[in-house]
C-alpha cells in the first residue's frame, strides 16, 4: 500500500484517471492492501454498509472518497428473491415492487423515494451521493425518463438540506458529490441510443459525475466500444467525470482508454440480470462458499474455479511466478484469504499500469500484452481472450497521439 499521506482525490477526477474499488461485504482487512496512489474511491452496496462501518471509517482516514450504490433495481425483484430479502432499496416498503417501464412514476412517489433514499446514503457514510438508477432493456424509454426525473429530485433534495457541505463534528470531514446513476444493458444499446443519452444526462444540472453500471456487459468490441463511448462522450459534454462499473476483466481497457474512473473489484466484477438466486442446500448438505478466481497479470484474466483450472493454474505461476508477497511466487494461492489479497494486489497493480501515462500511451501498452496473453492461452489450452482485447489504436481516433508525442 502506498504512504496514507499520499495527496490523492478523493473523488473521480478528469485530471486523473483512478480506480473505484469495489471491497465486497465484510472487505475491511483489503483496505491495507489499497493502493492510494491509484485508488480514489472505495465502493460498496448500501445494504452492507451498517455492518462494514469500520471499513468506510478506516477509507475515510486514508483519504479515500466514499461511494454506497443504493441498488434501486432490487426494488424490480420479487419480494421472495435472496436480494430483496437481504435489503429491500431504501423508499419501498418490504413488499413494494417497483416497474419503472410500466409508466412515468407519480410526482409524490418520487419525492417520498428519493428523501428517504438520501438519507440512507447520508447515514451510511457516503461520500459520493448517487442517484436511483433501475434495469431496463429500452435505454431510451420510460424507465430513462424515471430515473432521470430521480436524479433531479434528488438534486433538489441534496440541494435544499445542503449534503455536499461536510457534517458537522466529521474527524474527517469534506464535501461530499453527487454523481448520476446510469444502467443499461449494452447488448441493447446502438450508436443513436448513446447519443441520446449522453444529451439527456448533460442535462441534468448540480451532478458532480456519472456512475454507469453495465447489466450483462459482454465482452465484444462492439458493446465495450460503445460502452466507452457513452463515458467520454459525457466527459467531453459536461466536463465531469464519468465511473463505470459491470465490465469485468475490461475494466482494465476501460480505464487505459481515458474512462475517468472504474468501478471493480471482489463480488461485483459483473452485474447480471435478473441477479441469480442461490440454489437451496438439500437436507444434511454443508452450504458452499464463493470461489475465487485467481488472476495472473500474464493472461489478463483469471483461471476457471475447482479442478479443471488448476493444472493451468499451477503451471502458469511456475511459468510466471507472482511477487505480490501474499504467497510462494512460484505456486498459485491456496487459501481463500490468501487468495484474496492475491487479486487484490493485482488489481492494484493493473489499476497502477492502466492510469501511467496518457492513454494512448497506458492503452497501447494494455493491448500489447493483450498479443502475448494470447499466446500464453493457447499453451495452457484455455479460451482466447475475447473480441474486445484485440482491438488496435486505430479503434481510438479519440486518442490519436500529438505528433511530439510519437516522436518523444
Amino acid at each position: 500500500m502506498a504512504d496514507a499521506g499520499v495527496t490523492r482525490a478523493r473523488f473521480p477526477s478528469l485530471e486523473r484517471r483512478s480506480l473505484v474499488y469495489w471491497t465486497g461485504d465484510k472487505g475491511g482487512p483489503s483496505i491495507s492492501l489499497v493502493d492510494t496512489e491509484v485508488t480514489s474511491v472505495i465502493a460498496l452496496s448500501l445494504a452492507n454498509a451498517n455492518r462494514n462501518q469500520r471499513l468506510i471509517e478506516d477509507a475515510r482516514g486514508l483519504g479515500l472518497g466514499v461511494l454506497l450504490d443504493g441498488e434501486a433495481w432490487r426494488g424490480q425483484l420479487a419480494p421472495d428473491h435472496r436480494m430483496r430479502k437481504s435489503g429491500t432499496p431504501a423508499g419501498l416498503t418490504a413488499g413494494e415492487v417497483v416497474d419503472p417501464d410500466a409508466a412515468l412514476f407519480a410526482r409524490e412517489w418520487r419525492h417520498a423515494f428519493t428523501e428517504a433514499y438520501v438519507e440512507a446514503l447520508v447515514v451510511g457514510g457516503a461520500t459520493i451521493l448517487t442517484t436511483p438508477g433501475h434495469f431496463s432493456l429500452d435505454p431510451v424509454g420510460v424507465a430513462r425518463r424515471n430515473d432521470l426525473e430521480l436524479a433531479r429530485d434528488m438534486a433538489a433534495a441534496v440541494s435544499r438540506r445542503r449534503l455536499t457541505e461536510p457534517g458537522p463534528g466529521d474527524a474527517n470531514a469534506h464535501a461530499r458529490r453527487l454523481f448520476a446513476t446510469i444502467a443499461v444493458q449494452p447488448s441493447t444499446l446502438t450508436d443513436a441510443a448513446v447519443d441520446d443519452l449522453i444529451a439527456a444526462y448533460a442535462t441534468l444540472e448540480d451532478m458532480d459525475g456519472f456512475m454507469m453500471w453495465a447489466f450483462k456487459c459482454g465482452p465484444s468490441k462492439r458493446q465495450f466500444q460503445l460502452l466507452r463511448r457513452l463515458a467520454v462522450g459525457l466527459q467531453a459534454a459536461t466536463g465531469k467525470p464519468a465511473v463505470v462499473g459491470g465490465l469485468g476483466q475490461l475494466w482494465k481497457l476501460g480505464l487505459a482508454s481515458g474512462i475517468a474512473a472504474v468501478c471493480f473489484g471482489h463480488q461485483r466484477s459483473q452485474l447480471a440480470w435478473p441477479p441469480p438466486e442461490q440454489r437451496p442446500v438439500e437436507p444434511g448438505e454443508k452450504p458452499k462458499g464463493r470461489g475465487v478466481a485467481i488472476y495472473h497479470p500474464g493472461l489478463l484474466g483469471g483461471f476457471r474455479i475447482g479442478k479443471l483450472g488448476v493444472t493451468q493454474r499451477e503451471a502458469m505461476f511456475a511459468l510466471s511466478p507472482c511477487d505480490c508477497g501474499h504467497h510462494a511466487a512460484g505456486d498459485p494461492p491456496e487459501a481463500q484469504n490468501d487468495a484474496l489479497a492475491h487479486n487484490v494486489a493485482m488489481t492494484m497493480s493493473e489499476a497502477r499500469l492502466a492510469v501511467t501515462g496518457t492513454p494512448s500511451q497506458a492503452l497501447g501498452r494494455m493491448l500489447a500484452r493483450a498479443v502475448s496473453a494470447d499466446r500464453q492461452r493457447m499453451l495452457l489450452r484455455m479460451g482466447k481472450l475475447p473480441s474486445a482485447w484485440r482491438l488496435t489504436l486505430s479503434d481510438f481516433p479519440d486518442l490519436a497521439q500529438p505528433a511530439e508525442e510519437r516522436t518523444s
